[in-house]
């Protein structure tokens, strides 16, 4: 999806891989879901899917129910698989 929006010349789609095997320190914690809200709000983003582990998924359900009891985000904006 990420090479098609981009070959399209398109800005509507932004990916974010993690592999845990890889060695690279960034975490799927608070502060890695706030920073990439601020991307996705940067990006003008409508939409995020995420899709990952239970333990990650479950995570990201906590802290998305955590930022929608604050304003900061819309139930609609985000879709955990």
């Amino acid at each position: 999806m990420a090479e098609i929006t981009k070959s399209l010349g398109l800005k509507n789609f932004h990916l974010e891989l993690r592999f845990s095997n890889s060695g690279v320190a960034t975490r799927w914690d608070r502060e890695f879901i706030m920073r990439n809200i601020d991307i996705w709000n940067k990006e003008g983003l409508k939409k995020a899917y995420v899709c990952g582990p239970p333990v990650m998924n479950e995570l990201f359900d906590r802290t998305i129910d955590s930022l929608i009891n604050q304003q900061v985000l819309e139930r609609s904006m985000v879709e955990v698989l």
